[in-house]
């Protein structure tokens, strides 16, 4: 769906996430095959195929990014089935936006393959498990919302950070 599509990027691109669209598997394997992700939000219902098929195929290459599923394919079964071909996430449509950023910052917060146990920027350590910061080898004593704030200026380095994600970020 285009225009649910176009609707979550917009959601989530406040909260400083740069997103790639893909509206087919075809496209979806295509973009894995030259780019890493933070995070795939995956609809199961595509043109060519079930997105569970993407799922499986990710966990075979092995690929641990988390994989949040969003569909209207909402029974038990379903979801059950979906969190056992790979799925980290299962969110049945319809869905709250504040309840999807919500999940993708729970999936970012997860220490995992993909992003690593630490953040790092210059001399700068975030520890994402711990919510622990170095700098220079350093403990820094820093409060829960700073934290918050380093580690989406550190997943976002080199990258222009708009004040609605910094606001985003602080009071979401």
């Amino acid at each position: 769906n285009k225009r649910l599509a176009n609707l979550v990027r917009e959601g989530v691109t406040i909260q400083g996430m740069a997103v790639d669209l893909a509206f087919s598997l075809a496209d979806a394997r295509a973009l894995l095959s030259v780019a890493t992700y933070d995070i795939i939000l995956l609809d199961l219902s595509l043109p060519d195929g079930d997105g569970l098929d993407l799922v499986r195929w990710l966990r075979h290459k092995p690929v641990a990014t988390p994989v949040l599923v969003i569909t209207a394919r909402d029974a038990v079964g379903e979801r059950v089935l979906g969190l056992d071909a790979g799925a980290d996430d299962y969110l049945p449509k319809p869905f709250d936006m504040a309840e999807l950023k919500a999940r993708c910052r729970a999936l970012l917060r997860r220490p995992g393959h993909c992003l690593g146990t630490q953040l790092r920027a210059g001399n700068v350590t975030l520890d994402c498990a711990r919510r622990v910061v170095h700098v220079a080898q350093r403990l820094i004593d820093i409060s829960p919302r700073e934290c918050s704030l380093l580690d989406m200026f550190m997943r976002n380095t080199g990258r222009v950070v708009t004040r609605s994600a910094i606001d985003a970020s602080l009071y979401a």
